[in-house]
C-alpha cells in the first residue's frame, strides 16, 4: 500500500507520473484545485513507488476493479431476480 504525503504544485500535476522520475512513479490522489491571489495552485496526495512497487500497485488497482464490477454484476442480477419474481406474484395476485 503507497504511503502517502501531501503536495502542493503550480501545474496541475498526473494522477500516474512515469516521466517525474527514471527510478519510478509518482502516484497521485485526490487533487483539488485552489484559488489564491496569485493565481491557482494544486493540492494532492502523492506518494513515490518503485518500479517493483508500482507493478504491484497496478496488479492490486486492476484485482480491486474486477472485483467491483463483479460485485456490481452480481447485484444487479440479484436485483433483476427480485424484480421478475415481484413481477410474477403481483400477475398471480399474490401480491
Amino acid at each position: 500500500m503507497p504511503i502517502y504525503y501531501k503536495a502542493e504544485s503550480l501545474e496541475k500535476p498526473v494522477e500516474i507520473d512515469v516521466t517525474g522520475s527514471p527510478d519510478g512513479v509518482y502516484v497521485r490522489k485526490n487533487i483539488q484545485t485552489v484559488e489564491t491571489d496569485n493565481g491557482v495552485k494544486y493540492l494532492y496526495d502523492e506518494a513515490f513507488l518503485s518500479l517493483n512497487e508500482f507493478e504491484v500497485y497496478k496488479k492490486q488497482q486492476y484485482e480491486n476493479s474486477v472485483s467491483e464490477s463483479l460485485n456490481a454484476f452480481s447485484l444487479k442480477r440479484e436485483n433483476e431476480i427480485i424484480d421478475n419474481y415481484t413481477l410474477q406474484l403481483m400477475e398471480e395476485g399474490s401480491l
